[in-house]
């Protein structure tokens, strides 16, 4: 039987280690990597927006979450903090797209090209 197992880098473990040391910037970056070298690490997500709420990066912790609920949409740590963000900031429209709420994935805002 084959064993699967989270694989354990020192891009993502670094994060958690700058948070405990209070270096939110130097955490956020290191987030940023870890999310490049793996875009679905849920945790690098969280830990990014935590940090950015440190320092009062509003739209950055956002991003954060927004993105790491794209590639896991179930996340309660993220559905989570995305409630405790509150509204998203206003994003310019183009013609021919509509925006709107979508309660039943944590308030992420969804746009529709009609």
């Amino acid at each position: 039987m084959q064993r699967l197992c989270n694989i354990w880098t020192p891009r993502t473990a670094t994060p958690k280690a700058l948070m405990k040391q209070r270096k939110w910037l130097e955490a956020i970056d290191q987030c940023h990597a870890a999310l490049r070298f793996d875009p679905a690490h849920t945790k690098s997500s969280w830990r990014g927006a935590m940090c950015a709420i440190e320092v009062g990066m509003h739209d950055v912790a956002v991003a954060f979450v927004e993105s790491g609920l794209d590639e896991n949409m179930v996340s309660t740590e993220l559905l989570e903090l995305r409630r405790r963000l509150g509204p998203l900031p206003d994003v310019e429209l183009h013609k021919g797209m509509e925006k709107y709420e979508d309660r039943t994935h944590g308030g992420a805002l969804l746009i529709i090209i009609s």
